[in-house]
């Protein structure tokens, strides 16, 4: 549960704090996508709870989100080292 609410912790930083969404993005494990991953701006992110991130058109789980990158490629959380 621990690793969820760091998820959420670095999502709220970004969207609520002194950082500018549109520097972010997502990058999302996505079965649909031909390589199985897909980013998605931080622009389109409305709000986060214990268990989804909801977007503009629709929702992710936080399970599926791999990092969180910014525009200059530098990454500021990921699932498996979770830096922040």
């Amino acid at each position: 549960m621990r690793k969820r609410s760091m998820i959420r912790e670095a999502i709220n930083r970004i969207l609520w704090g002194e950082r500018e969404p549109k520097q972010f993005s997502l990058i999302v494990r996505d079965r649909y996508s031909p390589t199985g991953i897909v980013e998605i701006p931080f622009t389109q992110v409305e709000g986060v709870d214990g268990s989804w991130v909801y977007l503009r058109e629709g929702q992710i789980p936080l399970h599926r989100i791999l990092r969180i990158v910014r525009s200059d490629g530098i990454t500021v959380w990921d699932r498996y080292s979770e830096l922040l």
